[in-house]
């Protein structure tokens, strides 16, 4: 029975080391009373480290970058001294130089008195994730550098999901106010919004994108003469989504 449930463990064992290597994590156990640290292969080739080298906290804290170690070791104290589920992101430094960006959860398992003897958990890289970020925040700040009208609605329902700062000063909406409770009709006069419905968004649909003149409303009551440039943009499957617009204020050059 003995070896049967010690073949019973191993076959276990396998299965998640299988799973989770198909799923690109890593797995770790930290023996807390003796020190050792236990790392699956994966795990230790998402840090840049080779198979066969032993670990240790000391070994994880130089896998690290180094702006990163006090608050992950501070996330690990408090995990452990709070019983709380250990979550946290941070940079590991291979030894080529690279940085690579991981999502780290966990937990830790107490004695009958409360004190901890046992943490483990698993280990992600999200480098991608992070890269995409951090180029959408890039976006984000070069979309709001600008003062023309950069605008996002939804195709299917003109529900607009994102004006930038310069459209929201064109238009007199707030910077903190939330856009997503209008609708493209609602930032344009009527005659833009019959425009929109006979020829802008047709041709948009049809040809992928429309440019010409037309208007914006300004909440008091101004009309916004602009250059615009609307985008339409499908799904996989080649249904239009999403509408996109950048419009440019042509008054000075309607005034002169």
């Amino acid at each position: 029975n003995r070896k049967r449930t010690e073949e019973m463990l191993k076959i276990s064992s396998d299965r998640i080391l299988f799973a989770t290597d198909g799923a690109n994590l890593g797995i770790w156990n930290w023996d807390i009373v003796t020190g050792e640290l236990i790392w699956s292969d994966k795990c230790k080739s998402l840090f840049g480290i080779q198979p066969g080298e032993t670990m240790s906290y000391q070994r994880f804290r130089d896998a690290l970058y180094p702006d990163d170690w006090e608050r992950t070791d501070k996330a690990v104290r408090d995990s452990l001294d709070n019983h709380k589920v250990y979550d946290i992101e941070y940079r590991s430094l291979w030894p080529d130089g690279s940085i690579h960006w991981l999502a780290a959860k966990g937990r830790g398992y107490y004695d009958e008195t409360g004190k901890a003897v046992r943490m483990e958990g698993i280990v992600l890289d999200i480098t991608e994730r992070k890269q995409i970020e951090q180029h959408s925040a890039y976006l984000e700040a070069m979309l709001d550098a600008t003062p023309d009208f950069v605008g996002f609605a939804d195709a299917r329902d003109g529900k607009i999901s994102h004006i930038n700062a310069g459209g929201r000063k064109m238009v007199g909406i707030g910077a903190q106010e939330d856009v997503t409770r209008l609708k493209i009709a609602d930032v344009h006069p009527e005659w833009t919004n019959k425009l929109f419905r006979d020829e802008i968004l047709p041709t948009a649909i049809r040809d992928g994108a429309w440019t010409g003149e037309c208007a914006f409303l300004n909440r008091d009551g101004r009309e916004i003469p602009v250059l615009m440039v609307l985008m339409s943009h499908e799904s996989p499957n080649g249904e239009v989504v999403r509408f996109s617009t950048v419009s440019h204020d042509i008054t000075e050059r309607k005034q002169a």
